[in-house]
């Protein structure tokens, strides 16, 4: 700016030259009034421009990822501004012990002698806060990835001096190891990730006290997850299985955070570096700032999920400003659903994962590893159906497979799945018969439910689950056996061959893991399961719940292997042959495929065959596209339910006569065809699972796929699903599933927990014959299905959708209205929510100071005066010549 007023003054105020004497009636020599005024208001304009540019030195495009607060039913965790207008100040880098100590030695001390002083009437001390000139709201600390962990984030808290925290990903998305130059007093940095050492567990008994207060703030947490709001809902309390946790996910933060993606590090980095030390020599204008805003809610420090859910405006209004977690669980079974009501052996995974940067949690091991084992352990059971080398309709127990949403917060989508198969969850009292059904099968309009077809299924004996597959350090696969595991289950699992070069044992520890499997046991303690994972006494792995968590932390050979011993073991305890589960294979290149996939890129081929006809089938039933955006990259954070696209909140959609419609959370009336519609849109990751698995399940039962080819479900021809799959051979498995009972059956011993309980017992929930006369009166288990299309090709459904919504909470009239159940919250619902937000980011610019707004301010006053002075000199000037 200094150089543009230098040039401007120079250029008006330089010596001119004369010209000739102009013509008759033209201006005078030497003098050119409207070349002066241009001069002028080039000048002017020159000096505006180079001004803005110099106060707003906004950086373009930074990409980042904030650290997002979310509520439970005893407080809050995240980050956040406690202001609508968000805080601001200088960059500062911690990339070193030296550094840290250098803001700590400029903390709360000076601040408060300059108080002191002040009241003393004394000048500040040269070097003490005031020479921090340009501090604003703190320091913008800017940390390596290496250097954010719960040690050097509780010495800058302690300062007094932060503002907000900018964490640089590492090129690639993982973490990159501190260097010896950068390592702190107490040794190299230590590897961490952000969970507790017990992952949704419960409160130990010095903490028993807090625990009921509901919420400790930032650093009373202890590292072990006590107090965490999942407690209620896992077992084996107090062991330990994520040992190198450091508990900042479970923490509140009363200053944001943001995770700086890789392309906008090195600038971040740059800028801080260019600030040089705290109030030292260095430290003069111009200063890299940053700007963070994120408001998400009331500064309240007690704000709970009740509270946000039942919140009410100025007029006394029901306006709720959270959103519960959640999304929609996928499941399949092989042939369909309530196969003679046989009883069921489960293959189970989460899907979802979390991090403290909710738009960068990948949970490449956490989750994807299991999720992706499941699928390939699906289509290796599909390629066997369809050779015909395993005959599922023979099997004295049906195989199902399940994907669940929202198990990082508190097992979401497992409890609810469980609890309304058990028959403890749903009252329906407007049922639709599958005659009238959209899709061909039974569905509740009240509450709302688009398919009641998991009512069909029969007890489950045995549920198996896969989790943190992808790293094994000691190329060994550990079983770890629920209490209600019998011995001789146990070693018929441990006994399979993973193969490529992978062990298989049983763990040494009698706790049993968080994973899909707790709620099962949670609900049954007799119930028989097996977790299988990638550890033994604690994860074997530093990423968990961590945003470096990422495609390169993950071997796709150990999740094939995982995903060929949750085949044969889903195989064998269903009551198949080892000879044929032997005979299995998994396709190593599909595994890599997924998990470069599910890693890296949702719009890949792969996920877009199944996704596109999905939207397709959608369309068709609602009557208008549908589209739903992928997040790049890839996050599996599962997210708050909400009922737009990709939100996983069905809806009924009812249009009137005149054409207008409305959303509806639930209906009362009878279901018309014509005027009604049940909307649902899962999101990308969802959508591809429940597809993958319907085709694969479908394929593994002969006659449930065939060769129409479709572009659409209305294209595949009514007769194909024709015949129920209750009928027929289906029919003669209850003297099978009796047999189960007595613990034989082909000459091996077949027992479960649980199977004293009559065979063909289907779990349902009451009738809605007796509770609603607006209900349609209830087909029976041979009403004919539709054909769906997926891929292309023509099939019988085998997959569903399931929603993950925390058990505590129940859908009201309203859209985005919820209910606390009672008792909900004193049985120790977690009720994880996340609030509204709008206007949230953050940005870096360059700040010229205060000086140079005086400069600003004075060039600006002397142009203006210049401009006063200039016009009234040409003002007289051409009064004199007559020409005004």
């Amino acid at each position: 700016m200094l150089a543009a007023v230098s040039w401007c003054w120079t250029a008006s105020a330089g010596p001119r030259r004369r010209k000739p004497v102009a013509a008759a009636g033209g201006p005078a020599a030497g003098k050119n009034p409207s070349s002066a005024a241009a001069l002028l208001l080039a000048c002017i304009a020159l000096l505006s421009t180079r001004s803005e540019a110099w106060t707003g030195g906004f950086s373009p495009g930074l990409g980042h990822a904030p650290c997002v607060r979310l509520f439970h039913a005893s407080g809050d965790v995240g980050c956040r501004t406690r202001g609508r207008e968000g805080v601001a100040g200088p960059l500062f880098l911690v990339d070193s012990e030296r550094a840290l100590q250098d803001i700590e030695a400029r903390g709360l001390s000076s601040f408060r002698k300059d108080a002191q002083r002040e009241e003393e009437g004394l000048l500040p001390q040269e070097g003490s806060a005031e020479a921090m000139e340009g501090m604003g709201d703190g320091l913008m600390a800017v940390l390596p990835d290496a250097f954010f962990n719960r040690t050097i984030l509780h010495r800058l808290s302690a300062t007094g001096l932060l503002g907000g925290v900018l964490v640089l990903e590492s090129a690639g998305g993982g973490r990159a190891a501190a260097s010896p130059a950068h390592s702190l007093a107490q040794g190299n940095v230590v590897r961490s990730n952000p969970d507790v050492k017990t992952p949704q567990l419960t409160c130990s008994a010095f903490k028993e006290l807090s625990c009921k207060a509901g919420r400790l703030s930032f650093f009373e947490r202890t590292e072990e997850g006590d107090s965490t709001p999942s407690a209620a809902f896992d077992v084996d309390a107090s062991y330990p299985w994520n040992s190198g946790g450091d508990g900042l996910l479970m923490e509140s933060f009363d200053f944001p955070m943001v995770l700086v993606a890789g392309g906008s590090s090195d600038d971040v980095r740059a800028r801080a570096v260019s600030n040089g030390n705290v109030g030292g020599p260095s430290w003069r204008y111009p200063l890299h700032k940053a700007r963070m805003a994120f408001y998400f809610g009331g500064s309240a420090m007690d704000l709970n999920s009740q509270e946000c859910l039942g919140w009410t405006d100025i007029n006394g209004d029901r306006s709720p400003q959270c959103k519960p977690l959640g999304g929609q669980s996928s499941w399949a079974s092989v042939g369909g659903a309530g196969l003679g009501g046989r009883q069921t052996v489960l293959a189970v995974s989460g899907m979802d994962s979390t991090s403290m940067f909710h738009d960068r949690a990948p949970g490449a091991n956490s989750a994807v590893s299991g999720l992706v084992a499941l699928l390939s352990a699906a289509e290796s059971l599909g390629t066997a159906g369809r050779s015909g080398s395993v005959d599922f309709s023979a099997l004295p127990r049906q195989i199902v497979f399940v994907a669940f949403q929202g198990e990082a917060y508190g097992f979401t989508g497992s409890r609810r799945f469980v609890q309304d198969w058990r028959g403890e969850g749903i009252s329906c009292l407007n049922r639709v018969d599958p005659t009238v059904s959209p899709t061909g099968q039974e569905a509740c309009l009240d509450p709302l439910y688009p398919s009641l077809e998991f009512q069909k299924l029969g007890k489950p004996a045995h549920v198996v689950s896969v989790d943190q597959v992808g790293c094994l350090p000691e190329s060994t696969l550990w079983v770890h056996p629920s209490p209600g595991a019998s011995s001789v289950d146990t070693g018929v699992v441990s006994e399979l061959s993973p193969g490529g070069g992978i062990v298989l044992t049983n763990s040494t520890r009698t706790e049993l893991p968080p994973s899909p499997l707790t709620a099962f046991v949670k609900a049954d303690p007799e119930q028989s399961g097996f977790v299988l994972c990638g550890y033994d006494e604690t994860f074997s792995c530093p990423h968990y719940h961590d945003h470096a968590d990422a495609r390169d932390t993950v071997d796709a050979g150990s999740v094939a292997a995982a995903a060929k011993v949750l085949a044969k073991a889903t195989l064998v305890l269903a009551g198949g042959t080892e000879s044929s589960a032997e005979a299995l294979q998994v396709n190593g290149t599909l595994v890599e495929t997924l998990l470069d996939c599910l890693l890296e890129d949702w719009s890949c081929d792969t996920v877009k065959e199944y996704v596109v006809g999905e939207l397709a089938n959608n369309a068709e039933r609602l009557g208008f596209r549908v589209s739903v955006e992928a997040p790049f990259p890839p996050t599996l954070y599962t997210g708050p339910l909400e009922f737009h696209y990709g939100g996983g909140m069905a809806t009924v959609r009812h249009t009137k006569g005149d054409g207008s419609w409305r959303l509806h959370p639930s209906w009362t009336e009878p279901f018309d065809p014509e005027h009604d519609k049940i909307q649902l849109v899962p999101n990308l990751l969802e959508t591809f699972c429940r597809a993958f698995l319907s085709e694969q399940a479908g394929a593994a039962h002969a006659g449930r796929y065939g060769e129409a080819e479709c572009q659409v479900s209305g294209d595949c021809p009514l007769e194909q699903c024709q015949e129920s799959p209750s009928t027929s051979a289906d029919n003669n498995h209850d003297d099978d599933a009796n047999k189960s009972r007595d613990g034989l059956e082909g000459g091996r011993v077949r027992p479960g927990k649980g199977s004293e309980e009559r065979s063909g017992n289907v779990l349902r929930s009451a009738s809605s014959s007796s509770s609603s006369s607006s209900s349609v009166t209830t087909s029976s288990s041979s009403a004919v299905q539709r054909p769906e299309c997926v891929r292309g090709r023509c099939g019988c459904p085998a997959g569903f959708h399931h929603i993950a919504l925390d058990v505590g909470l129940e859908r009201e009239e309203e859209l985005d209205q919820y209910r606390v159940v009672d008792g909900a919250v004193g049985q120790g619902a977690p009720l994880w929510t996340e609030p509204n937000w709008r206007g949230i980011g953050a940005e870096v610019y360059l700040d010229p100071g205060v000086t140079a707004g005086k400069v600003a301010l004075g060039v600006g006053a002397a142009v203006t005066v210049a401009a006063g002075v200039g016009s009234w000199v040409l003002l007289r000037s051409l009064d004199k010549r007559k020409l005004l």
